[in-house]
């Protein structure tokens, strides 16, 4: 075959074919926007999988710091209410035990038979367990998590998402995470 005859099939080829068409273009959008409608909410959404991370983190270091201070009572050889026991030694975490054992809450003055019954009480218990650079928590929305009280029942709600809560029973040392939407 000839060189010149070679280059002039190359130069007709190339020139019918110089760009897509509109169709193909179009095509391209078409499949582009659908992949941005369905994939794009699902990357860019991640603050509500922050804070489901974040309430799980805390609602586990809670949930060890509460087991850890019954086992404290158990290892002590107590068989009811306890007043002011130093869960960690170091003298500034003391807790007050409810009659089965649980943390109720942290009064440094003698009560004979300490329960949790409020918001404070909750907030005292979560300040005594959680310490350095935990989140805070207050009875009221100035914290990271409010404290409320019902149904003995201690309610942790975390103010940046506030679907999403720790619960602690005291009357069983149960924790519970609700870190679902």
């Amino acid at each position: 075959m000839d060189i010149k005859i070679a280059v002039k099939l190359v130069m007709n080829t190339s020139s019918r074919h110089s760009g897509f068409t509109l169709i193909e273009l179009i095509i391209v959008i078409v499949i582009l926007g659908t992949l941005a409608v369905t994939a794009a909410p699902r990357f860019i959404d991640l603050q509500d999988d922050a804070n489901a991370a974040s309430v799980q983190g805390v609602g586990s270091a809670f949930g060890s710091a509460i087991k850890l201070a019954h086992l404290k009572w158990r290892a002590g050889g107590h068989s009811g209410p306890v007043d002011n026991l130093d869960v960690f030694g170091n003298g500034q975490n003391v807790i007050d035990f409810n009659q089965y054992g649980w943390p109720a809450q942290s009064y440094t003055p003698y009560e004979a038979s300490p329960m949790t019954d409020n918001a404070w009480d909750c907030a005292s218990l979560w300040n005594a367990l959680l310490t350095n650079g935990s989140p805070t928590v207050a009875e009221d929305n100035s914290a990271d998590y409010q404290a409320t009280y019902e149904n003995n029942t201690c309610t942790y709600v975390l103010q940046a998402q506030p679907a999403f809560s720790i619960y602690y029973s005291s009357l069983t040392g149960e924790i519970v995470i609700d870190d679902t939407l």
